[in-house]
């Protein structure tokens, strides 16, 4: 694993320790701890691999630098408020094996622009989306790719 990231036995990440801004946590991972990106560096971009099956609670909430997120292909849901409050956040790419975005999940985003969505409008609308899982997020376009399905 790399030496940026501190993970345990069941490789959950525990804590990120490096100064890159632009973050792509390792293939294998398996978990989040909600407060493994809680130290100095600024992060402006987390690219997280398809191992993570589950987005964490809160992981990334309320992170004042956090600009773009890219979810790779496997990832199956964004827990409660992951990204609630990141009002930096002008970009998120989501994979085609999206299932659920729980509540508040990109609340409180008022940068959003871009959803990317990997699959047709017809998935997207498949996806399971709690109430307020935008809540106070507003003008975004979502992006389909529409050579899926």
């Amino acid at each position: 694993m790399n030496k940026d990231f501190i993970t345990d036995d069941d490789n959950m990440l525990l804590e990120y320790v490096g100064s890159d801004t632009d973050v792509t946590i390792p293939d294998g991972v398996t978990d989040i701890f909600f407060e493994a990106f809680c130290g100095p560096a600024q992060i402006t971009s987390v690219v997280i691999p398809g191992s993570i099956l589950d987005v964490s609670p809160f992981v990334f909430e309320s992170h004042q630098t956090l600009k773009a997120v890219k979810l790779c292909e496997g990832v199956l849901s964004i827990n409660v408020c992951a990204f609630n409050a990141c009002k930096a956040l002008e970009v998120i790419i989501l994979p085609k094996s999206l299932e659920i975005i729980k509540m508040n999940a990109l609340s409180n985003c008022p940068s959003l622009q871009k959803i990317y969505y990997s699959g047709s409008k017809e998935s997207w609308k498949r996806i399971v989306k709690e109430p307020y899982w935008d809540d106070e997020t507003f003008n975004y376009e979502i992006i389909f790719d529409a050579d899926t399905d």
